[in-house]
């Protein structure tokens, strides 16, 4: 399986039209396309704000192309686009990141209630040390997150974008004082400092670099617990 995540940079003043289309449109449209949304978010800290980011999940690259293009020759999609933008642009800037998951990586998890909060984090990886760095992640230091209080809902390995190889995984805490008390105690872990120190010795650095975390605030319906 595989999942895209698109963003959407919104023009300021016009954040509220994208939420508005996922609140009362597209969910609709997917569906009878046969696109699973998995859930939409409008994100509250990362980069380029206001945006509101969305993940889709499909068989295999295949079945997102084909489903894309029914999507986008769609004549009900041209008329909420139409009827919901009116004669000013939304969408300031566009990205889009596949990811190929691996399913028994991923927690059964109940629908998200009011007070949780979703972290979305893209990790550079060590070139050509991929499987090493994934193992990592998910043994060591996902793992101590979950110790923290985090549940993760998915990881697997970006196949587009730049600055490649990277992997992504989604975490959820129940609350904000959660999440910003679960980061800080990650950055004091002396296991996880232990094994990047471990890591800097055997490959001359850290399996994983640089990490860009989306904080995510739900909207609409979410269904990334049901894959």
């Amino acid at each position: 399986m595989i999942i895209e995540i698109r963003r959407y940079t919104s023009v300021q003043g016009r954040l509220h039209i994208l939420i508005d289309r996922f609140n009362n449109h597209l969910p609709r449209l997917f569906e009878r396309l046969g696109i699973r949304l998995l859930g939409s978010w409008v994100v509250t800290a990362g980069a380029n704000c206001p945006t509101l980011l969305y993940a889709t999940a499909f068989s295999d690259e295949k079945d997102r192309e084909a489903k894309w293009d029914a999507f986008y020759a769609d004549a009900e999609w041209s008329t909420i686009r139409s009827e919901t933008q009116g004669n000013e642009e939304v969408v300031d800037q566009f990205a889009r990141d596949v990811i190929k998951v691996d399913l028994s990586t991923m927690a059964g998890v109940a629908a998200q209630s009011e007070f949780e909060v979703d972290d979305l984090v893209y990790v550079e990886t060590l070139l050509g040390q991929t499987p090493a760095a994934t193992k990592f992640l998910i043994d060591e230091y996902i793992s101590s997150l979950v110790e923290k209080g985090a549940t993760c809902h998915l990881i697997g390995e970006v196949k587009t974008g730049e600055r490649l190889p990277k992997t992504a995984f989604l975490v959820r805490w129940v609350d904000a004082r959660a999440r910003a008390d679960g980061w800080l105690k990650q950055a004091q872990e002396l296991e996880l400092i232990r094994s990047f120190a471990t890591q800097r010795l055997s490959f001359g650095r850290s399996l994983i670099g640089q990490m860009n975390v989306f904080s995510l605030t739900p909207i609409g319906v979410q269904r990334i617990e049901q894959l």
